[in-house]
């Protein structure tokens, strides 16, 4: 399974991205269930979260959105994640074009 994870200190931005996460509910329950506990760790301000959506399959349906604030995590709805959906988007198309390019050697 295609996966990427990137850490870029000037921002000081973590990204983590799976190109076929999961279809079962089971682990989007488990994968929330961690991110929601981060947030007790997060010490610094910003806008972070965690988006488990159908980019591949589903033309970009959000199944799960949620913002990780210092000391609390909140589930957004879908006009919420647009910014998510974005910036999800870019780490996703970077995974296709490498698993593309790594196909056609």
């Amino acid at each position: 399974m295609p996966s990427s994870v990137n850490y870029e200190d000037k921002t000081q931005t973590w990204t983590a991205a799976v190109l076929d996460f999961s279809e079962n509910y089971d682990d989007y329950i488990a994968a929330v269930a961690v991110f929601r506990e981060i947030a007790k760790y997060k010490d610094l301000p910003g806008d972070d979260g965690l988006l488990i959506y159908g980019f591949l399959f589903e033309d970009e349906a959000v199944a799960v959105a949620l913002r990780i604030e210092v000391g609390a995590s909140n589930f957004l709805d879908e006009s919420e994640s647009e910014a998510l959906v974005s910036e999800a988007n870019v780490a996703m198309e970077a995974l296709t074009a490498e698993g593309a390019a790594g196909y056609e050697r």
